[in-house]
């Protein structure tokens, strides 16, 4: 499993611990946000601008869906 630190002021390395418990780095960072977005990656996750954009779309159908049920009852009245 990744994870990230602060390695130096400024720079947060993602990487993983290996069975000796020594970190191993994979990739440095400027920002913790990045870092972040990389371990989710690595991890098997969708980045969090992906997440939002399901979400959005999801949203995006409901109100679709009750716009055209509420098309539909109004129809049938």
């Amino acid at each position: 499993m990744y994870t990230y630190r602060q390695a130096l002021r400024g720079i947060w390395t993602v990487g993983f611990f290996d069975p000796r418990e020594h970190f191993v780095g994979e990739s440095d960072h400027k920002t913790p946000e990045a870092a972040a977005a990389r371990v989710a990656y690595l991890n098997g996750r969708p980045s969090v601008e992906l997440e939002r954009a399901v979400v959005h779309l999801a949203l995006a159908v409901i109100e679709l869906r009750g716009a055209l049920r509420e098309l539909a009852e109004g129809r049938a009245q």
